[in-house]
């Protein structure tokens, strides 16, 4: 087309279907005034999505049949983890052994399990008493040595902390110009911004020039 055509929503996408309410009146008008092409790809439509709704409802039946067999497979699981089903097998390691050596990465797989297995290996498959050749040892817990409590800040002894003596400023030494020594009581301890020396003001610099009359 020649022109814009907006996609379908999902609610005109009903229209479409073969099974609803508008299928009746959507076919006739179909039949009586569209064009072939256009009555093919509405067949077609219809065909995959049919399709797509009978997968849909059998995968749906898969999954819950796959639930059920998934926890009837963990009931069974859990009886066999009771019986020590692992320590039984790992009883005839010699036999297993054997066996494995046939399959290509068989026999590190197995050496993995047996490794990081944790439980009890019995005498035999059919006598579930432990082996005490191949009974795993525990390893028994750290002792952890517990230091004494910090004793708090506040419950420590005056004496504890000593305080640090306070160092006295040290007096400032009196930097005077050698050839202005203060005249004037009131300019003792006041600083020349001129010369930055003690003694003085700016005006009585000594420093300063003199402006001729």
């Amino acid at each position: 087309m020649d022109y814009y055509c907006p996609p379908l929503t999902p609610l005109e996408m009903t229209l479409l279907n073969a099974e609803g309410c508008c299928a009746p009146a959507v076919n006739k008008v179909l039949k009586e005034h569209a064009p072939i092409d256009l009555i093919a790809g509405v067949q077609q439509y219809r065909h995959y999505k049919d399709t797509q709704y009978r997968i849909q409802s059998s995968a749906n039946h898969l999954r819950k049949k796959e639930m059920q067999y998934l926890e009837k497979a963990m009931e069974v699981l859990s009886g066999l983890e009771n019986a020590n089903i692992l320590g039984r097998i790992m009883a005839h390691n010699d036999v297993m052994m054997q066996e494995l050596a046939e399959t290509s990465g068989a026999v590190p797989h197995y050496l993995e399990i047996v490794k990081k297995f944790e439980g009890e290996v019995t005498k035999s498959t059919a006598d579930p008493t432990i082996n005490p050749l191949f009974s795993l040892s525990r390893p028994s817990a750290p002792l952890t040595t517990q230091k004494p409590p910090s004793t708090p800040q506040k419950e420590r002894k005056a004496g504890s902390f000593q305080k640090k003596p306070m160092l006295k400023r040290r007096p400032q030494m009196m930097v005077y110009h050698r050839g202005h020594l203060p005249r004037d009581p009131r300019h003792v301890d006041w600083r020349c911004h001129r010369c930055r020396l003690l003694g003085h003001i700016r005006r009585d610099c000594p420093t300063r020039r003199i402006p001729r009359k």
